[in-house]
């Protein structure tokens, strides 16, 4: 398995501006990983993701 290393400059800097990005709206954060999960199930409700994943044994 490969494994990628990203190097920052001024890594405590970026790690600082990526925190109060992340921070600064969380609930756009909880969308945008609900967004993928539906996208991954291929589904387009909640109902369908529950229903998808307990299928697959993930819940």
């Amino acid at each position: 398995m490969r494994t990628s290393v990203l190097i920052v400059e001024d890594e405590p800097e970026f790690l600082q501006r990526f925190t109060e990005a992340v921070l600064a709206d969380p609930e756009l954060t909880v969308v945008t990983h609900l967004k993928k999960i539906h996208r991954k199930l291929a589904v387009h409700s909640r109902g369908e993701a529950v229903y998808e994943a307990s299928q697959m044994g993930r819940l």
